[in-house]
């Protein structure tokens, strides 16, 4: 994987929500390789211009490519971690069944394989979920409920990895196991994006951020764009 080239690259992107617009005149490259951070005020358009780039919001006008195709051929390339509050957890299904579903994720009509099963214990056992495997997911701590769909993303063996604040509501030994695994398939060159929340962490995790209040404010190298100017322009009048 080429680390010089651009993951996500977006044009013009405009997004309304009724007569509401949640995303203005976006214009962004997303570097491959990277360990990503979309940061900005609540309702700024975080998790819209993540689903965006996913296609799960249409946008009102824009171009959106991933490794240079549209979202329609890239999809094998990426999975998704959603935020806890959009998953139905009293669906009636177990751990192993949710992280098996990342291997049906590009496999259409196909039967899941011993080498699908053994793959996915192999992450259950390194994401320290495996003793849950048989047990439903409404019986889970909110730590082992989002360590699940992160190992069901880890199945899918994607080169883009979408987060959405998936350190919300969580305790600090899984947060820590999320940014440790993260760190791994970043060395490896994966691509990791997430919509983030907590602004005394960014510095210490992420290689590079996006500053977004509905516009984009700033993106680039964290170490040169997490800046007082960019959080005071980004937050502007919002107590933080």
């Amino acid at each position: 994987m080429d680390l010089n080239k651009k993951c996500v690259s977006i044009e013009n992107l405009n997004v309304f929500y009724g007569d509401k617009q949640a995303l203005k005149d976006v214009n962004l490259s997303v570097p491959q390789g990277k360990m990503i951070a979309i940061i900005g005020p609540n309702g700024s358009g975080k998790s819209t211009l993540l689903k965006s780039i996913m296609g799960l919001v249409k946008p009102k006008s824009g171009r959106i490519s991933i490794c240079g195709e549209p979202i329609q051929r890239a999809k094998a390339k990426i999975a998704y971690v959603p935020q806890k509050e959009s998953v139905d957890w009293d669906f009636p299904i177990t751990v192993k069944e949710v992280v098996r579903m990342g291997r049906y994720s590009n496999k259409l009509f196909a039967r899941i394989t011993k080498e699908d099963k053994a793959k996915s214990q192999e992450i259950m056992e390194m994401l320290e979920i495996e003793s849950l495997q048989n047990r439903h997911i409404s019986q889970l701590s909110g730590g082992q409920q989002q360590r699940v769909f992160l190992a069901r993303a880890l199945a899918q063996e994607a080169d883009i990895m979408f987060l959405d604040e998936p350190f919300a509501g969580i305790d600090a030994s899984s947060e820590l196991k999320i940014i440790e695994i993260a760190r791994s398939l970043r060395d490896q060159g994966k691509t990791l994006i997430f919509v983030h929340h907590a602004l005394n962490t960014v510095m210490e995790y992420f290689d590079h951020v996006i500053m977004l209040n509905n516009c984009l404010i700033a993106d680039g190298a964290t170490q040169n764009t997490f800046t007082q100017e960019n959080i005071n322009a980004c937050f502007a009048g919002i107590k933080i």
